[in-house]
Formats: C-alpha cells, structure tokens, sequence
C-alpha cells in the first residue's frame, strides 16, 4: 500500500497545536499511524460486507467499522 504524504499531517498538527512547534518525527508518526488505522478499518469493513453476503463496501459497512475499530462499540453483525 502506498504512503500517505507527511505535509497534510504536519499542518493539521501545526494547526492543532496553537503555536507549538512540531518536531519532524511527530507528523510522519501521525501519518503511520492514521493509515494503520485506515487500514484495519477498511480490513473490518471488509468483512462486514462479505457478512452480508456483498461483494462491495458500502458506507455503512464504513461507519461500523469505524465504530467497532475507533470507539470499541460493538455494531454487531
């Protein structure tokens, strides 16, 4: 997969951040971690779909995801 760029997650911190200087690393940690994210809720997302007897993602299948993956909420299947 590839990478996401560092200079949206550098601004978003910056901005955030009321002044605060931010390191070099702080944005490219940000970044990892947004995508490692993205990645397991695609991953669930994917299975809830397929729950569903699809062979497409819908935004639903999304939104539970996230709940499930973010927040720990369980959406149920």
């Amino acid at each position: 997969m590839s990478e996401l760029p560092v200079a949206p997650f550098e601004r978003k911190l910056r901005a955030a951040g009321d002044g605060m200087r931010v390191s070099r690393r702080a944005p490219v940690v940000l970044r990892d971690s947004v995508q490692r994210l993205a990645e397991r809720i695609g991953e669930r997302a994917g299975r809830l779909a397929a729950a569903r007897g699809k062979k497409y993602v819908e935004r639903e299948d999304v939104w539970r995801a996230f709940l499930e993956v973010v927040l720990g909420i369980d959406a149920g299947e």
